[in-house]
């Protein structure tokens, strides 16, 4: 009898094997292109991508969404900032593993509290 690996875990799999890879190919990318101008293009990006959602813009609900949402994008370009810079100048596995240590020290730091 063999054994097959469950859906869910296919998919954590695949998503593992993605997230892996984008360092790899964000390195590459490095070399060619300024931390800055990736991160403006990967952002530009997602902003026309999500932009149909915002068809909406004054209704209550999606102005309070962006209300919240504003200074969390803003953290989240600070990490990706950081990331980013880091990984221009270090190596693509160290920057992953790195990066892979905040799924291990997030609930540390949270039972502390």
């Amino acid at each position: 009898m063999r054994y097959r690996l469950p859906l869910p875990e296919l998919m954590l799999l695949a998503v593992a094997l993605v997230w892996g890879c984008s360092y790899g190919v964000a390195k590459m990318a490095l070399l060619y292109y300024p931390v800055l101008g990736f991160l403006a293009l990967r952002f530009g990006i997602t902003f026309v991508l999500l932009l149909p959602s915002l068809r909406n813009y004054h209704q209550p609900a999606v102005k309070n969404a962006i209300r919240v949402g504003l200074p969390l994008g803003g953290i989240l370009l600070a990490i990706f900032l950081c990331e980013t810079f880091g990984l221009a100048k270090t190596s693509a596995t160290n920057a992953a593993f790195l990066i892979a240590l905040c799924v291990v020290f997030t609930p540390w730091f949270e039972w502390q509290i």
